[in-house]
């Protein structure tokens, strides 16, 4: 696949920021997944990060759908040019999100998508670069 994508010669760094284990599940991620794999269906220039808490085996079924990725540890410091944030903070309060996750994308990447599976989004007009 020929791509016209790159922007200065560099591929597109796309973050997902998502959790997955018994506790929260694994919806965010397989949502991510799907929404990664769609991305890589048609575009080659995409290089795909996934950040977060796994456990249960989801470190292994994100590496085998998208082979090449890079997961990282919650926390690890990354810069992106896009970020994608689907995450619950609390599943026992799904509208209290974790501000610092919010604001340390904010800082390291030129623009944040939000998806949320709570009622409220979080107040984001702190965050300039949040959506």
């Amino acid at each position: 696949m020929e791509s016209s994508h790159f922007v200065n010669d560099k591929p597109l760094n796309l973050l997902f920021e998502v959790d997955a284990s018994p506790l929260v599940g694994f919806g965010h991620a397989g949502r991510c997944i799907r929404l990664a794999e769609k991305i890589a269906a048609d575009r080659d220039d995409v290089r795909f990060i996934f950040r977060g808490d796994r456990k249960g085996g989801a470190r292994d079924r994100i590496s085998r759908s998208l082979p090449g990725v890079q997961i990282l540890a919650a926390g690890t410091t990354a810069t992106t040019d896009v970020s994608v944030l689907d995450t619950m903070g609390d599943p026992e309060e799904p509208d209290d999100w974790n501000e610092a996750r919010l604001s340390m994308l904010s800082r390291s990447s030129k623009a944040v998508v939000f998806l949320s599976s709570g009622r409220t989004p979080p107040a984001t007009s702190t965050y300039e670069n949040v959506t």
